[in-house]
């Protein structure tokens, strides 16, 4: 598979600061036409799995996204840990679609996943109006502006001004 495109988009409105990561639509060999429908086609592939399998929120030891690579349980490297947290499920989604330069040991975590985002040659977006399906969105930063909740973007928004998404 061709390495993937990647932009970072970071998203600042009144009273929340959004950090959200988003993909060029270019196309891929993985037989979709852009990346951002990789990403949502598997996000559906990941929440469902989650869901099947009875997933409880929490810090899994080992990435779910490489514990659960192949999405059946006889291949899993730990098979009674089904636990998934925002920051692991939007690493997961990441993972299938071609990210796969990601910590074994609990994954990227929510404080560290913008710093990845980075590293690995995401652009900036600075307007709500252009968030889209693939971004990621970090919400409710501390005082030292580190996130505390991450999710993916699965809609553009909608009439009510909300957002479909993966967390």
């Amino acid at each position: 598979m061709k390495k993937v495109v990647k932009v970072l988009s970071l998203l600042m409105i009144a009273m929340l600061v959004f950090t959200c990561f988003s993909c060029k639509d270019e196309e891929q060999e993985t037989g979709y036409k852009s990346l951002r429908a990789h990403l949502m086609a598997e996000g559906k592939v990941v929440a469902n799995f989650i869901r099947d399998m009875k997933f409880k929120y929490g810090d899994a030891k080992i990435n779910p996204a490489i514990n659960w690579e192949h999405l059946d349980e006889s291949k899993a490297i730990n098979p009674s840990e089904k636990i998934v947290s925002c920051d692991r499920l939007v690493d997961w989604i990441l993972y299938r679609v071609g990210f796969t330069d990601q910590p074994y040991s609990h994954g990227t975590t929510v404080w560290a996943l913008p710093d990845w985002c980075e590293d690995m040659g995401f652009d900036l977006i600075t307007e709500k109006n252009d968030l889209r399906e693939g971004d990621i969105v970090f919400v409710n930063p501390d005082s030292q502006y580190r996130p505390a909740h991450v999710f993916m973007c699965a809609s553009t928004m909608r009439d009510d001004g909300k957002f479909l998404r993966y967390d």
